[in-house]
């Protein structure tokens, strides 16, 4: 676990030929960002924030942190508020880092951080912080959508600027319901695939969906506007991610994490919804 990052510098850990294939392509696949040890990390925070979570019979704030409690359907369905809570079993927590010390650490480790600023540059705000959670045998996943729909005015060229990065806690791939996304979609445009879910694929070509294995501490990055989403966890293991969004050090939202090349452990400033209780449980379904 991170016990210090005064002072420290994140390392670029991605290649010039890396930073094109992402603008390309719209998403980017890092290797081992963190190692076996922070995985174990990160496993014993999601067990704490399940812990945290466990009388919870509807989505409730705990302090900063949002808690969404699990209910069987596509979190973007039509009539997702009439499928039952499952109490004491949470899907989603945004803002983790309010309520663990260990995923506020990792929020601003080197490699991750190392990992966009040769996208994003020495100057980078945190807009997004969560976990996911995807259980065993669950029969849905999350729909078809692009982040932008999500994000507050005020960062600069949004599709240029706004890195998102999902950390894998957990084996991700085909049966376990893991990230899948639709290459160059960026491409595409504003497409409001959220509104009518169930509709979403007349808008693209689904078939060019690919579902990267990722292993635990792998990372994968892509943009505001790039299609992905995720299926049913078929597998007999949970599959829990870290998300963490970063933009531009001049935008007008985020928390800053980077300045001149220096990281900034301490929490300062706010993350994108943070005072705003009304919109964050709408807005935060990453």
């Amino acid at each position: 676990m991170i016990t210090s990052l005064k002072s420290a510098r994140p390392e670029p850990i991605i290649s010039n030929d890396d930073v094109l294939f992402y603008r390309q392509e719209g998403y980017l696949i890092v290797r081992n960002v963190l190692s076996p040890a922070d995985v174990s990390q990160l496993k014993l925070a999601c067990d704490e924030l399940q812990e945290l979570g466990a009388t919870f019979e509807a989505d409730a704030f705990l302090g900063k942190a949002f808690f969404n409690v699990f209910r069987d359907a596509n979190p973007f369905a039509a009539n997702i508020e009439a499928v039952a809570a499952v109490r004491g079993r949470i899907r989603r927590v945004t803002y983790p880092y309010a309520v663990s010390k260990i995923l506020n650490s990792y929020r601003v480790h080197q490699r991750l951080l190392g990992s966009v600023t040769p996208i994003l540059g020495e100057s980078v705000n945190q807009i997004v912080n969560q976990v996911n959670f995807h259980f065993p045998k669950s029969s849905s996943g999350w729909g078809w959508h692009q982040d932008y729909r999500f994000r507050k005015p005020g960062i600069p060229t949004i599709q240029q600027n706004f890195v998102q990065t999902i950390t894998a806690i957990d084996l991700c791939n085909i049966e376990t319901g893991g990230l899948r996304l639709i290459p160059r979609s960026h491409e595409l445009g504003d497409l409001k695939l959220d509104v009518d879910n169930e509709n979403a694929e007349t808008f693209f070509d689904a078939k060019k969906s690919i579902t990267p294995v990722l292993q635990p501490g792998d990372t994968i990055l892509f943009n505001s506007h790039t299609i992905h989403g995720s299926q049913a966890n078929r597998s007999e293991n949970i599959r829990r991610v870290y998300i963490n969004g970063f933009a531009l050090g001049t935008s007008t939202i985020g928390m800053p994490v980077v300045r001149n090349g220096q990281i900034i452990p301490e929490v300062a400033g706010k993350m994108e919804y943070e005072d705003d209780r009304e919109s964050l449980p709408k807005a935060s379904k990453y």
